[in-house]
């Protein structure tokens, strides 16, 4: 038993020795074909400079600052704030105004989602991540907005998830898929 713990332990100090060393995301044959239409064509070489303003932010983040911006595997996610009523002083109102997703939201602003049609932002509290009760958490409930990454439950019994709905449309989808 003991032989086996040493050569996992050894396995997993050589797995970490030779941790990443060039990019994976994208394979060099892709890597090369962009760089042909950079060269070859005018739309594509005026992209670059956008692309790389648009990015610079992701670039300047040490490698610990990358770490802390992912976000837990038990840290709730949700595709709407509330299916079928989304905002809970304008009801459904905001998806006939605005599409099926509708929040305005900023890396500028983190964890925090804003109603295009009364302009409300939620939660009302400071959303400290990264909570990892996940779907074993109680949300908070009662007439202030509080979203500790569960959720909140109004008085109307709903429960709007609004720091869930940031770190899955702003966080990953926006932030980190986007960003790469």
């Amino acid at each position: 038993m003991k032989i086996a713990w040493l050569i996992i332990c050894l396995m997993l100090l050589c797995a970490m020795a030779y941790g990443k060393d060039r990019r994976t995301y994208y394979d060099d044959e892709t890597m090369a074909r962009v760089q042909e239409k950079i060269e070859k064509y005018e739309w594509a070489k005026a992209q670059v400079p956008s692309g790389k303003a648009s990015d610079n932010w992701y670039v300047k983040m040490s490698d610990q600052e990358i770490w802390d911006f992912v976000p837990p595997p038990e840290q709730l996610r949700a595709i709407n704030v509330c299916i079928a009523h989304d905002c809970p002083f304008c009801g459904d109102k905001i998806t006939r105004k605005a599409g099926h997703y509708p929040w305005k939201m900023s890396r500028d602003k983190p964890f925090k989602v804003t109603c295009p049609v009364c302009n409300r932002t939620f939660p009302e509290n400071d959303f400290e991540p990264w909570n990892t009760e996940g779907l074993d958490g109680e949300p908070e409930t009662g007439e202030k907005i509080i979203d500790k990454g569960l959720g909140w439950v109004g008085p109307d019994g709903r429960r709007y998830y609004f720091v869930p709905y940031y770190i899955f449309w702003q966080r990953w989808v926006r932030d980190i898929i986007g960003g790469m």
